[in-house]
């Protein structure tokens, strides 16, 4: 699977070089080399992964993983909590994330950048929920540390996901909001706060977005490869 193809060899290398202080902005091992900290996945400079720089790199995967299935849960109890759920009934959505399809399958499979990304979404509904009753810089501002945690766990696809489907939460809920401009505009400060904390991965990143095939533009046909009927 990806974990030992991989992300085994991403998190030996770029950690290592990190641990050497050397920050890895080029993976020389590829062909004749390939943009390392730009290609988002590398996830050097993600706050939760400085667990790399303190244990084997084994245990520090084993880690990785337990505490974000820890977090996820964590921060999805929060949100329900918040919404007024009985405790238990928290805890039972807290464990329903953790063992989800979605998340609990790419454990099997090593993508360690998208159990991290995955992780802090329910984090981001719940800055959303408090914007909706009471929009505030609070709300704000921790609306914004999801979108940069999302951001720099490194699976850059999944936060435009998250964004999507905050997008269509934010249109069914602001119909009964109380400040609807005040709360729309609190979403878009997550994304735009989001950008600014992690403009040192965005930067890169998009720099060399548009040096490779997908940047350059790909045929309908290519496009639709992997892609299923309705």
């Amino acid at each position: 699977a990806d974990l030992a193809g991989q992300f085994v060899h991403w998190r030996a290398f770029g950690f290592g070089e990190l641990a050497r202080g050397n920050l890895a902005l080029w993976n020389p091992h590829i062909y004749c080399g390939t943009p390392f900290l730009a290609g988002f996945q590398s996830a050097l400079l993600y706050p939760l992964n400085a667990v790399y720089l303190v244990l084997p790199l084994a245990k520090a995967i084993n880690w990785e993983i337990a505490l974000h299935a820890f977090l996820g849960g964590l921060f999805t109890w929060l949100w329900m909590y918040r919404r007024g759920l009985h405790p238990l009934a928290c805890f039972l959505a807290g464990a329903e994330f953790i063992l989800c399809a979605p998340w609990f399958m790419h454990i099997y499979a090593g993508h360690l950048p998208n159990l991290g990304t995955m992780a802090w979404a329910p984090l981001l509904f719940l800055a959303l929920d408090g914007a909706l009753e009471r929009p505030c810089a609070g709300w704000c501002l921790l609306g914004s540390l999801a979108v940069a945690m999302q951001i720099l766990a490194g699976h850059i696809q999944y936060v435009y996901y998250t964004g999507i489907a905050a997008c269509l939460y934010l249109a069914l809920c602001l119909p009964g909001a109380a400040r609807r401009l005040q709360s729309a505009a609190c979403l878009f400060l997550f994304y735009g706060g989001g950008a600014v904390l992690a403009a040192a991965q965005i930067l890169p990143g998009v720099e060399a977005g548009m040096d490779s095939l997908r940047g350059l533009g790909v045929p309908y046909e290519v496009a639709a490869m992997f892609s299923l009927p309705p």
